[in-house]
């Protein structure tokens, strides 16, 4: 898992989101396209999500998320989908082995402006890469 630290353009989500691209395309090589056929280019913003127990994704992949309920899973993408997610609130990403995967198995506490990149597994299984 990549894990991103706060710059001073952080607050800046076009550079924040440059940073991603270019920290992803450094894990995953050079010839990494970060814009699958079948999605939203990464960081095309969609609606708000109120969240809710399971986070239900529309267009885009690039998402505020309002409210505080925690969330315990995301509905499916395709394998290999890259979704953006801000917070604007406190609430709890618990760890499913499975459906939520994150790193070492501990639950996530978001709070105001957190951002966590995560990637499809495909079947409704999603794994965190990035959080920043």
């Amino acid at each position: 898992m990549v894990i991103f630290s706060p710059t001073s353009d952080s607050s800046d989500l076009d550079s924040r989101i440059a940073r991603l691209e270019s920290q992803m395309r450094d894990h995953l090589g050079p010839r990494t396209s970060l814009i699958y056929p079948h999605v939203s280019p990464l960081g095309m913003k969609g609606a708000d999500i109120p969240s809710a127990a399971t986070l239900r994704l529309l267009d885009g992949s690039y998402f505020h998320v309002t409210g505080t309920t925690g969330i315990t899973r995301i509905t499916a993408r395709p394998e290999g989908d890259l979704v953006i997610l801000e917070f604007d609130g406190i609430l709890t990403i618990t760890h499913n082995a499975t459906n939520l995967i994150l790193k070492g198995g501990l639950n996530i506490t978001t709070a105001a402006g957190d951002v966590v990149l995560f990637i499809s597994e495909g079947d409704g299984n999603w794994r965190v890469i990035a959080r920043l």
